[in-house]
């Protein structure tokens, strides 16, 4: 099962947070938000059907970003624990903090991992951004549930 967030480029994304990945509902983005790499999305959690959240909750996820004929990917996981309940921001991170933000833990990669190529493209605010979540497989239980906080 997948589900598709078309979002835009912004001049002000960097891509440089060593930790996460944020995606947002906002239209602008300032120099301190090093983690967003996507503005004015047009689905966030208060959008998501809630069949899909419960399958990101039980499953491994893959996020896909498609900007400008380029491709990246990161791969993550779900919790039972989840909340998805922010209206703006969805956040995915290396380690297994949870908040109300949190759409995926264990994310294999960070905003700072994307190729510049595709960061480039990610900062022309003519960009269209295609985001697509992708459920991949049954979420692995080699990582108990932890809240560390990053």
């Amino acid at each position: 099962m997948e589900l598709t967030i078309t979002a835009r480029g912004h001049d002000n994304i960097r891509a440089a947070h060593k930790t996460t990945i944020e995606i947002t509902k906002d239209p602008d983005v300032t120099l301190n938000g090093d983690c967003i790499v996507a503005v004015g999305a047009d689905i966030g959690f208060c959008d998501m059907p809630g069949a899909f959240k419960e399958m990101i909750r039980g499953s491994k996820v893959r996020v896909t970003f498609s900007c400008a004929g380029r491709e990246w990917s990161v791969d993550g996981e779900g919790t039972k624990k989840l909340a998805m309940l922010h209206k703006q921001e969805m956040v995915i991170r290396k380690s297994s903090f949870e908040c109300a933000r949190t759409l995926m833990i264990n994310a294999d990669k960070a905003s700072c991992d994307m190729p510049d190529d595709i960061v480039s493209s990610m900062q022309d605010p003519k960009n269209m951004i295609n985001i697509t979540l992708s459920i991949i497989g049954p979420r692995s239980n080699k990582h108990p549930h932890q809240n560390n906080h990053i």
